[in-house]
């Protein structure tokens, strides 16, 4: 079985979560912003992982572990967070980790909330690669 973790140095964009209050011009902006940062980092973590061997990419079927690793102890609203992902999801995809965000190939998607002033802001993306069970 096959994983990649992918380590981001910041939260997703404000801007992505549903709710935003700000013109549609601010969110586009966010989002190519994160999409190009998980597009980067995905590749800085696949050559680390795999140096300059061929690509055994994209991944077929992954579950995701997602981590935020935040500064302060306060309350946050989950869907909110899993909603801000998706600049992330659309970078991973650009980098050709995976081949679509659907839930055929993000079959399903864990998130950990964490506090530690000396790594915050941090989104760590694990991607692990599950075997195909269907007949």
């Amino acid at each position: 079985m096959s994983s990649i973790t992918i380590t981001i140095p910041e939260l997703p964009s404000a801007a992505l979560k549903s709710g935003f209050r700000g013109g549609w011009w601010l969110v586009r902006k966010a989002k190519v912003h994160d999409t190009e940062m998980a597009y980067v980092y995905s590749l800085i973590a696949y050559r680390q992982k795999n140096g300059t061997r061929p690509p055994t990419l994209p991944l077929k079927k992954v579950n995701a572990d997602v981590t935020f690793i935040f500064k302060e102890q306060r309350r946050r609203d989950l869907d909110n967070w899993i909603g801000r992902l998706k600049g992330y999801w659309d970078g991973i995809v650009k980098a050709g980790i995976i081949e679509d965000d659907n839930i055929d190939i993000v079959t399903s998607i864990s998130v950990k909330f964490e506090v530690d002033k000396s790594r915050a802001p941090l989104t760590i993306i694990t991607l692990r690669e599950v075997k195909d069970v269907t007949p």
